[in-house]
């Protein structure tokens, strides 16, 4: 079988499917059971068509009727009062010109971050995006997660010490400030240290971290469980639609209890899917080589260890006939209502859904979580740890009217 490389990096663009009946669904039900709440779904299900890949050196990008530009000439770029479109895009509707702007946007103060990292610690440094821009499911005010890609050090974490001064987040915060980000705040006790910041111009929030490479590999692999599944992408949108307004999509909230995570319920459901026979395993079969080869792996902060980061493409896989993503979707919601917490877990690298203690996977490590969904990759790590008994009997609670 042939393996994707992990050294990939870059955006590509999203083909056009339909996610109108899902989205109708979900209106429906949310207007149904929580009108008080003026719920607006917002997608951007369709914003990313093959003809619309904005390149990472464009010029002369237009927003909004051409009134308000950003302009691009080689390194040097500049945003004047530009805003993101407050277009919601309903189901059934398409607003090219309001999503190709959103991208165009991202990619222009992507743009300048690069320009500040590069002007202050060298010109071999880039910038680019993880997470669910990366898979393409993203919504149009997602924050902008993004990652400093150190060519000299491809295998991520590999030193304990890292000697170069962007490694050194304070100093990266201070280059940030001084291009013009503003509501600066570094995180420096998180597993990986991150500055968090706002462009001013757009509106946008960043979150910006120096050469995690796990974060990029364990985007692509979902983005390639994307791209051969007809029902992930339009799922994990309405999913997201569902969770937003209920709070339930928001890991590192100000005055609330944490709740889940995009990458947490992209992981659920490709391993719900698993179980059902509708995706396969991309990491089944990838016996651990003996002595591992220490260039094979890409290395975390914390721990300080490293992983086996390979992974399937599954050129020759086929879906199920008659895949039907409203079906699936409706069923995601009474999976989780009745979900056996206390005895199973989520584990996509082994298959889908496994007991919650097991020989050779992590999750027994963690024996006061309510939910345990490991990551793909670094195997001590629980997802959904921050999750609480409150958080997960009002996402149960919210799945089973939706099971109704």
């Amino acid at each position: 079988m042939k393996f994707l490389s992990p050294k990939g990096v870059g955006l590509g663009c999203l083909s056009n499917f339909k996610t109108t009946s899902l989205s109708r669904a979900i209106e429906a039900r949310h207007v149904s059971q929580a009108a008080a709440r003026k719920c607006r779904l917002r997608s951007d299900a369709e914003i990313l068509n093959s003809s619309q890949v904005i390149s990472s050196r464009a010029a002369d990008l237009h927003h909004t009727q051409g009134a308000r530009k950003i302009r691009s000439s080689g390194k040097s770029l500049s945003i004047r009062n530009t805003k993101l479109a407050s277009t919601t895009t309903y189901p059934g509707r398409r607003d090219t010109e309001s999503t190709s702007n959103i991208q165009r946007i991202r990619e222009a103060v992507k743009e300048l971050v690069e320009t500040a990292i590069q002007r202050r610690f060298g010109r071999g440094y880039s910038v680019d995006f993880f997470g669910s821009l990366r898979y393409r499911v993203a919504h149009e005010k997602s924050d902008l997660d993004m990652v400093v890609i150190d060519p000299g050090s491809p295998q991520g974490y590999l030193r304990i010490t890292q000697l170069d001064p962007v490694y050194n987040i304070r100093k990266v915060a201070h280059c940030l400030r001084h291009a013009g980000f503003s509501h600066i705040d570094c995180r420096l006790h998180s597993s990986v240290p991150i500055v968090k910041f706002r462009d001013p111009r757009s509106g946008l929030e960043c979150d910006l971290n120096i050469n995690d490479r796990l974060g990029i590999i364990n985007s692509d692999m979902i983005k390639r469980y994307c791209d051969i599944s007809p029902v992930l992408r339009p799922m994990l949108f309405s999913i997201k639609n569902w969770a937003k307004p209920l709070h339930l999509n928001d890991p590192s909230p100000q005055n609330r209890a944490a709740s889940f995570s995009s990458y947490a319920f992209a992981l659920m459901t490709i391993g719900y899917l698993q179980k059902g026979g509708h995706l396969p395993n991309l990491q089944d079969g990838l016996a651990t080589p003996t002595p591992l080869n220490p260039d094979a792996l890409v290395w975390s902060r914390k721990p300080h260890q490293g992983w086996d980061v390979r992974f399937h493409s599954a050129k020759d896989w086929l879906p199920p006939v008659g895949s039907d993503a409203d079906a699936l979707l409706n069923r995601w919601f009474a999976f989780w209502a009745e979900f056996p917490y206390d005895t199973e877990a989520v584990s996509i690298r082994e298959g889908g859904i496994v007991p919650r203690i097991t020989s050779g996977i992590s999750v027994s490590q963690h024996v006061c979580a309510k939910f345990h969904v490991t990551d793909p990759f670094i195997l001590t790590k629980n997802v959904t740890t921050a999750i609480g008994k409150n958080v997960l009997k009002h996402f149960t609670d919210e799945c089973r009217k939706m099971a109704r």
